[in-house]
């Protein structure tokens, strides 16, 4: 197995690299704890695992590798430590957004509006919802990134009614969002054929659309539960 390139890590971080055996991992600290340096030498030992296995299989097809940024301005800094990492393995860096808008076949057919914040709904569309217009617009996007679409009854029996400070939401009223919000504006969207960033979040989690053998997702506590769920179902 060829040696990894310098990387200078403390003591803390080579613990993360003691077990080389491919699994998920989620590597959780402060800002600035080196959360990025930590996953990009994880980066070098995936790489060089595969490396050395498709050599005693004989098996010379390119390993294929990805990291995935939710942050563009951060994204062309990531993209030169994990390069300048992988060697001569040609690593894919994108950013999350885009790679599923490059990668959803459906955009001819439907206009992209990204969050609900954006679509400009009219009011009345949501004139039954037990909390105000704007607080909706935020439960329907965190429901909808959260939890599989048609399971919303987890919703209503597991959220915890003081997720946030702005409202509260009981058991009750969560039903009520269901019917009076989340399903009025699927309806919404459906009828002006309109597409949001969680209906290909829900694509990718449904279809398998890429075999990547290594994966890293970098700054995950921005990304959704089903950002997660869409990304490790590209995984080989």
């Amino acid at each position: 197995m060829e040696s990894l390139r310098s990387v200078n890590l403390t003591p803390e971080q080579r613990k993360l690299a003691l077990n080389t055996k491919p699994m998920n991992r989620v590597i959780r600290g402060a800002a600035g704890s080196g959360k990025t340096t930590s996953a990009l030498f994880l980066l070098k030992v995936g790489l060089l695992h595969y490396k050395t296995m498709k050599r005693r299989t004989g098996d010379v097809t390119p390993i294929r590798a990805v990291v995935i940024t939710f942050n563009k301005t951060l994204k062309a800094y990531v993209e030169s430590l994990a390069r300048e990492i992988a060697g001569d393995v040609d690593v894919e860096v994108v950013h999350l957004a885009k790679y599923m808008k490059d990668h959803y076949p459906y955009l001819d057919r439907y206009s992209l509006r990204i969050t609900p914040q954006t679509m400009n709904i009219p009011k009345d569309v949501f004139h039954k919802s037990p909390i105000p217009y704007e607080h909706t617009l935020v439960e329907i996007e965190y429901v909808l990134g959260r939890y599989n679409h048609g399971e919303f009854d987890q919703y209503v029996e597991m959220e915890s009614a003081n997720r946030t400070d702005a409202y509260s939401t009981s058991k009750e009223i969560r039903r009520k969002i269901v019917d009076h919000a989340i399903k009025p504006y699927i309806e919404y969207k459906k009828a002006n054929k309109f597409v949001d960033l969680n209906d290909l979040t829900q694509y990718f989690i449904d279809n398998k659309v890429d075999e990547f053998e290594v994966l890293i997702a970098d700054e995950c506590q921005d990304f959704s539960a089903n950002d997660l769920r869409a990304i490790i179902n590209q995984l080989s």
